[in-house]
């Protein structure tokens, strides 16, 4: 829509230039994930300065989440003030799903078009380096934690290379490198855990 002042005399009018009035609010720019963990994915993006005299001034910023790489959007998951630019966006993320972050900014009537997409995995790596010692009472495990997100590690264990595995055979809690597995180990017998 393109609005014009008509100026007008007993015997003249005069127009003024034409003027395209819609209001548009700049778009967040620069979106990046810092850091993904299983219960946030933390968010870092570039606003304009919210200026309070400007009638348009951004006043909140809007998180919009999605797991289908963009195809279908869940608008507003979360939001934050427009001079803050940085979030930890709390939910359930699962291992395998991607999700895409990008965030919008919101006036009291308008909303800017988004900022770039990224995404976003949550990787849950597994112990490595495993070192077993074995007497005929025990089994002593130690390893590497390669997850600060672990909350435990469960031992599972095979008597015929690895085929079939009793799963659960012990376990222990978060931060914890090393188990003596209780058990009659024979002779002959090879164990894998």
């Amino acid at each position: 829509m393109l609005i014009m002042i008509t100026a007008i005399t007993c015997k003249n009018r005069d127009y003024s230039n034409p003027v395209d009035p819609s209001v548009t609010i700049a778009a967040p720019t620069s979106l990046t994930v810092t850091t993904t963990t299983e219960s946030n994915v933390t968010l870092n993006w570039t606003t304009l300065s919210s200026n309070p005299d400007y009638p348009n001034a951004p006043i909140i910023i809007l998180i919009d989440r999605s797991t289908d790489g963009g195809a279908t959007w869940l608008l507003g998951v979360d939001s934050v003030g427009a001079n803050i630019t940085t979030k930890a966006v709390v939910g359930v993320y699962q291992v395998g799903v991607t999700y895409s972050f990008r965030v919008r900014a919101k006036s009291v009537n308008n909303i800017s078009a988004p900022s770039n997409i990224v995404p976003a995995s949550f990787v849950f790596n597994a112990p490595s380096g495993l070192t077993v010692s074995i007497t005929e009472t025990s089994a002593t495990l130690v390893w590497v934690n390669n997850s600060p997100f672990a909350t435990g590690f469960l031992i599972d264990r095979s008597t015929d290379g690895g085929a079939t595995w009793l799963l659960g055979v012990d376990s222990v809690g978060a931060n914890i490198t090393t188990k003596a597995v209780v058990g009659v180990y024979q002779v002959g017998v090879t164990y894998s855990f």
